[in-house]
């Protein structure tokens, strides 16, 4: 009598796992399927939330580092603008005498003492 009532168990609990969605949606109560529609809805929104904070996170990051070498190369710029401007200063203080800005020339040492 255990093998015909073991094997209509068996049967009914593989009946059981075999059932498809619609099946199951059909036995749940209108509460459930409202909860596990807006809990599905909920987790969905938030992977494809998180995923496009971390698209725009790294363009932002990407923007920084591109500002960085622009302004890295801006300093480079400068500085060889600036160094050239005193290479010059330094030629034409050889040839020339330079004012100091207050209309009088500078007084040159008298060594002779």
């Amino acid at each position: 009598m255990q093998g015909p009532l073991l094997a209509a168990a068996l049967g009914h609990s593989l009946r059981l796992h075999h059932l498809n969605l619609t099946t199951t949606l059909d036995a749940m109560s209108r509460a459930s399927q409202i909860t596990l529609a807006t809990t599905c809805l909920g987790a969905i929104s938030i992977v494809v939330a998180v995923h496009y904070a971390q698209k725009i996170e790294k363009a932002a990051m990407h923007a920084g580092v591109i500002r960085d070498y622009e302004q890295q190369r801006l300093k480079r710029e400068r500085q060889a603008d600036f160094e050239m401007q005193r290479a010059l200063e330094e030629e034409y203080r050889k040839i020339q005498t330079v004012s100091d800005g207050r209309g009088s020339a500078p007084q040159q040492e008298n060594t002779a003492g």
